[in-house]
């Protein structure tokens, strides 16, 4: 716990205040006593309670569960793009919202060519939706996870933080450079193809990576809440 003087507790009192009501604040990480000169800063709460908060980014991204998961994803409707990525992410993680910037401006600079995403791996009404990924390959072990799909088939997964021009390069990598031979219809074929940052040995090393195994248990994540 920081203490901080006096001269500060007008600013931190009305600075840390959202304008409206926001999910998941809890003003109970700050604390100003009426007798007393001090504010009482906890940082380990406030963190918390800004990232529980919805991001207003998010209503520029599409939102994946199971009651549209065939149209949006695995068959996608006449006139949306082939290609689809995934954003698995939950609300409580940081690396997450680092992110989220990135993506929209993905989905901005390829709109008609790319769709981006979100997909809650907490949210109840995905049950169907996990299952769908974990028989094809995919299981989301950390976040934030990136997965790439075309015609409802996964390309690559990239799993921990990312640069915006990591992410270009990445798309360019997996799919943009060989969008020609997809369009032409040749069999994506393979594995789902993982990318790991250089020179990390295990998820738990990579750079901006949280993993769900502390959170849900390493084997049985994916059917827990089937």
């Amino acid at each position: 716990m920081t203490t901080f003087p006096a001269a500060v507790t007008l600013f931190l009192s009305i600075a840390l205040q959202p304008t409206v009501p926001a999910a998941g604040f809890q003003p109970s990480s700050v604390h100003i006593h009426e007798h007393s000169n001090d504010v009482q800063f906890h940082p380990s709460k406030l963190a918390t309670s800004i990232f529980q908060r919805t991001s207003p980014l998010s209503a520029a991204l599409e939102h994946i569960d199971d009651s549209n998961m065939n149209h949006l994803l695995f068959c996608p409707d006449k006139g949306r793009p082939r290609s689809v990525l995934v954003d698995a992410f939950t609300s409580w993680c940081g690396p997450c919202k680092l992110i989220e910037p990135y993506l929209v401006n993905c989905a901005t600079n390829h709109s008609g060519k790319l769709s981006v995403l979100k997909y809650n791996v907490e949210d109840p009404n995905t049950k169907n939706l996990k299952v769908e990924m974990l028989l094809q390959g995919v299981m989301i072990r950390g976040l934030p996870t990136l997965v790439l799909y075309h015609d409802g088939k996964p390309l690559a997964t990239h799993s921990g933080a990312i640069t915006e021009n990591e992410l270009n390069a990445w798309l360019d990598e997996h799919l943009f450079s060989k969008i020609d031979t997809f369009e032409a219809g040749q069999e994506l074929g393979g594995e789902v193809a993982k990318k790991k940052v250089p020179g990390s040995k295990n998820a738990s090393a990579k750079r901006g990576f949280v993993s769900m195994t502390s959170q849900f248990g390493s084997d049985d994540y994916m059917l827990s809440n089937v």
